[in-house]
């Protein structure tokens, strides 16, 4: 069997291989929601004082605050409980194609820092402190996201500038498209693997003081704890609207579970079908 062939083989295993990983990780993932899912179908609505004394899992209403004493965050200009930042850095790499080298931009994540404050659940007098984020889920739709800038000097500096969009409902991260900097321009040419600096982006997601949410979670003796999925969920969204929108992820992560079972398969299929070729 020739080179290439055995070259094709092996190409095609190593495809089954990551297929299989990727098709287990979505089955992880896509088993933790489909538990939160079925959890929160079932669980009642009361208020915070309701779960102060009745144990249980529960839908509460409730405004996120900053706890007494506590040093709150600032994010774009106001007082925050979280603070997301991840900054982005797009590069020119050279890229052999063909026979001839042409320069595209990639994008890559360079840094990710996340902060979290204690705060408390608010409902009229009633007040619910959470000193421990771990294990606090929050729902990407109560995030608000800033976008800004950043220019290339011999590294990631400071933002050039706030692009506005501030809005709720965008998870941390949307929209990862290639946004060039303030760096030099390369012309498509030969070359020699080398990556240049176009700048970057940076995207900072946070959620402000006083932020009305919904809190699905266990409460036992007053104390709030992770639902049996693992998680303690905070989301702008209602019981009904939250099932729907968690019912439209697991569908998505089901369809590329799928692809990707379906490629475990056929890909080594297509491997020993190379083999037993004659040349």
């Amino acid at each position: 069997m020739s080179f290439r062939r055995w070259l094709a083989v092996v190409a095609l295993f190593l495809a089954a291989a990551f297929c299989g990983i990727l098709a287990g990780l979505l089955h992880f993932a896509g088993s933790g929601l489909d538990r939160t899912m079925e959890i929160a179908a079932r669980a009642p609505t009361r208020s915070l004082a309701e779960v102060m004394t009745t144990d249980g899992t529960a839908w509460v209403k409730v405004r996120l605050e900053v706890s007494s004493g506590t040093v709150p965050l600032t994010c774009a200009g106001q007082s925050c409980l979280l603070v997301e930042v991840e900054e982005f850095q797009t590069r020119l790499e050279d890229i052999r194609s063909g026979g001839t080298w042409t320069r595209r931009p990639f994008e890559r994540s360079i840094r990710s820092e996340r902060k979290v404050v204690s705060f408390d659940l608010v409902d009229g007098p009633t007040r619910l402190t959470i000193r421990d984020a771990l294990g606090v889920k929050f729902w990407p739709d109560l995030l608000q996201e800033r976008h800004s800038t950043v220019e290339e000097t011999g590294g990631l500096g400071p933002a050039a500038g706030p692009v506005p969009v501030g809005r709720p409902g965008s998870g941390p991260g949307a929209g990862h498209g290639p946004v060039p900097g303030q760096g030099q321009a390369v012309e498509d040419g030969e070359g020699s693997g080398a990556a240049v600096g176009m700048g970057g982006r940076r995207v900072e997601s946070f959620l402000p003081d006083g932020t009305e949410a919904w809190a699905l979670g266990s409460f036992r003796s007053g104390t709030p704890h992770v639902l049996d999925s693992g998680m303690f969920v905070l989301t702008s969204l209602g019981p009904e609207r939250f099932g729907k929108t968690v019912h439209a992820g697991l569908s998505r992560v089901g369809a590329v579970q799928g692809w990707c079972a379906a490629g475990a398969v056929l890909f080594p299929l297509l491997a020993l079908v190379l083999i037993l070729k004659r040349r």
